[in-house]
């Protein structure tokens, strides 16, 4: 089944995919599940929407530790950057001794 791109999760599904997530259940089974693209799990888990939710499902978790368990606590997912060089293409060919 193909995932769907136009339909977004509501609230409590946010607050689901946030607790799956903890559990380390794969993001293309969460987004199947849920029937949405997995870029629609990455806007709740980088707080774009759904603000809140994250909250929510910690206190879940956490409500269901043994009493001796360490609090969870969610980290909002950040993006990794991709390496982009500091110096102008010209510039480093330049120093290489290169032409275009």
């Amino acid at each position: 089944m193909a995932a769907s791109t136009k339909r977004s999760l509501s609230f409590s599904e946010a607050v689901e995919t946030w607790i799956l997530n903890h559990k380390h259940v794969h993001k293309d089974r969460i987004a199947s599940k849920f029937d949405v693209n997995v870029y629609r799990l990455y806007e709740v888990w980088e707080e774009k929407k759904h603000i809140g939710s994250r909250q929510v499902a910690e206190e879940i978790i956490n409500k269901n530790l043994p009493p001796d368990g360490v609090p969870v606590c969610l980290k909002v997912h950040v993006r990794k950057r991709k390496f982009t060089s500091f110096l102008p293409l010209t510039t480093r060919t330049e120093q290489l001794g290169l032409e275009l």
